[in-house]
């Protein structure tokens, strides 16, 4: 006679689908009952990552459209104060660069040189 341990060790393992918690049938290897849990799950597992990539990409690209749209309008420098009026981020920006001993922080090709007097200088980067 078999001890209830072993017998039990014999019964096929029921798994769960990781979505919806449904038995699974099939594949051993079977995760999901079908695509759109399938979906769901990865979905909502690579929703933080996603979020703060996609909502640091936004600041970026707003920065760089405000940069942008002083140059297009023939402006080369502004004033800190209307740069943040339209809502450019400070902190945000892609690059770093020193040139001729100044620090340039560029937003993808527009790039703002600090001046005195809390003014900025715009400058596009042509490479």
């Amino acid at each position: 006679m078999l001890k209830p341990a072993l017998a039990q060790s014999h019964l096929p393992e029921t798994k769960q689908c990781l979505e919806c918690n449904e038995t699974l049938s099939g594949r051993s290897d079977k995760k999901f009952c079908d695509d759109h849990c399938r979906t769901s799950f990865n979905n909502r597992s690579r929703s933080v990552d996603t979020n703060f990539i996609r909502n640091t990409d936004n600041r970026l690209r707003r920065n760089r459209r405000i940069l942008r749209h002083f140059l297009e309008a023939g402006v080369s420098k502004v004033r800190r104060e209307q740069l943040a009026e339209l809502g450019y981020l400070f902190p945000y920006h892609t690059t770093r660069r020193l040139t001729g001993g100044e620090e340039y922080l560029y937003v993808y090709e527009y790039g703002i040189l600090e001046l005195p007097e809390h003014e900025f200088l715009i400058v596009k980067n042509m490479e």
